[in-house]
């Protein structure tokens, strides 16, 4: 595990949900923006809240590619 974080700004986690909104037991696979459009159905309904990434999060979970790209305006 890195003691350098990439992409510090990126710090967010959601844990997994299933569609009741009831958590799974899953922990975050990565860090992403709150407004990213992973936890996001078509129809507006969100799956999962965004929280703060521990500091362990923050140095052991790799950012989101989609994240990464809207944060550099690609």
């Amino acid at each position: 595990m890195s003691s350098e974080v990439e992409y510090p700004e990126i710090k967010h986690v959601v844990y997994p949900v299933h569609l009741d909104g009831t958590l799974t037991g899953a922990e975050p696979r990565l860090r992403h923006n709150p407004g990213c459009g992973h936890f996001k159905w078509p129809d507006g309904t969100l799956l999962g809240t965004p929280v703060l990434a521990t500091e362990e999060q923050m140095r052991a979970l790799k950012a989101c590619k989609h994240c990464i790209k809207s944060r550099s305006g690609s």
